[in-house]
């Protein structure tokens, strides 16, 4: 079974109170960070609360408010990056401490930045989809200092 840090679960939570959601009551005792959370739980919780903000676009949403303190030491590690590039090159190689879920790949083509999900581990669904691709451009952000959404 895969799994996720739950220290990245904490960005659901903490978007679902500035909701006005109480979090703890829909999806249970907010996880340790650190500790770890299997796939199937995780998907179950950003379902739940999709449902609960009544929001199409709830990956998107929630990956809104993502800063890198939600990746732990990742986060920081990513922060000290020279650019873009080798913020994306260290996400991919130290991915399975934050997820054990399909990684985002990154190349550039030409002049384009390309970002794909492999299905390695086959589809994960829309939310998760979403939240990833949000989450990597708020990355791409934080990196180049730029606003991306």
């Amino acid at each position: 079974m895969r799994c996720i840090d739950a220290t990245y679960s904490h960005l659901l939570f903490d978007h679902l109170a500035s909701r006005g959601i109480a979090a703890e009551k829909l999806l249970g005792k907010m996880p340790k960070a650190g500790s770890r959370i299997a796939e199937d739980r995780w998907k179950d919780m950003l379902e739940k609360g999709a449902r609960a903000a009544q929001d199409s676009a709830f990956g998107l949403s929630v990956a809104s408010q993502f800063s890198l303190r939600y990746l732990g030491a990742v986060g920081y590690l990513l922060l000290s990056s020279n650019n873009v590039m080798d913020a994306l090159a260290k996400g991919q190689r130290y991915h399975v401490l934050i997820s054990e879920m399909n990684p985002v790949k990154a190349n550039i083509e030409e002049d384009h930045l390309v970002l794909c999900w492999p299905l390695e581990h086959g589809w994960s669904g829309q939310l998760w989809d979403e939240l990833g691709l949000g989450t990597t451009l708020k990355l791409i952000q934080a990196i180049n200092q730029k606003p991306v959404f």
